[in-house]
């Protein structure tokens, strides 16, 4: 299992994270529980991501995957980050863009829609 942490938010980014530290509130996001086993939350991930109709699968492993989402109109890449923490019971995620796309769809709305979409699919797969 990949253990790594996800990558910190930078400065010059529109990101959140579930790994952000707490004190930093607009970079923080609470991260998904499950209790399902961690064969049908990687499922349930990898169907979600799929159904982005821009988004590119760039790396995955059995426990996390990187994605880039491509704006239609600007071509702006957005990065995607999943990561399951087995051990925990925990969904990670942390979705980061440039800056210039802020005031469209923020980082956090799609991060939170991600968890959601991500949520509704594990109980439909159990």
């Amino acid at each position: 299992m990949t253990q790594r942490p996800l990558r910190p938010c930078g400065p010059r980014r529109d990101c959140v994270s579930t790994q952000a530290l707490r004190s930093r509130s607009a970079n923080f996001i609470e991260p998904l529980r499950f209790v399902a086993p961690p064969a049908t939350v990687q499922v349930a991930v990898l169907r979600v991501l799929e159904r982005y109709a821009s988004m590119r699968i760039l790396e995955r492993d059995p426990h996390s995957v990187h994605a880039v989402v491509v704006s239609r109109l600007l071509r702006v890449h957005t990065d995607v980050d999943v990561r399951l923490d087995v051990a925990a019971g925990l969904v990670h995620v942390r979705v980061s863009a440039p800056r210039l796309m802020r005031g469209r769809t923020t980082s956090r709305a799609q991060a939170l829609d991600l968890l959601a979409r991500i949520e509704q699919e594990i109980r439909r797969l159990s």
